[in-house]
């Protein structure tokens, strides 16, 4: 399991690659969101936070079923 837990405003959170329809990282850290119809498929993105001690990343697959 990976969960970007939002702390402090000095984190910032950004997604490489496309989320499905629907979904959005927000400035807080919090994927969240419906897909959309119509946006079934997988999609591989990169999750990234930044802060006072570096940057780490983790890969993540979304499956979006129709």
């Amino acid at each position: 399991n990976f969960v970007l837990m939002p702390w402090k405003e000095e984190f910032t959170y950004e997604v490489e690659g496309a989320l499905p329809a629907g979904l959005a990282l927000d400035p807080q850290g919090y994927l969240a969101g419906t897909p959309e119809a119509g946006s079934a498929g997988t999609y591989n993105v990169i999750l990234r936070v930044t802060g006072p001690g570096g940057t780490a990343s983790r890969s993540l697959r979304i499956v979006v079923g129709n």
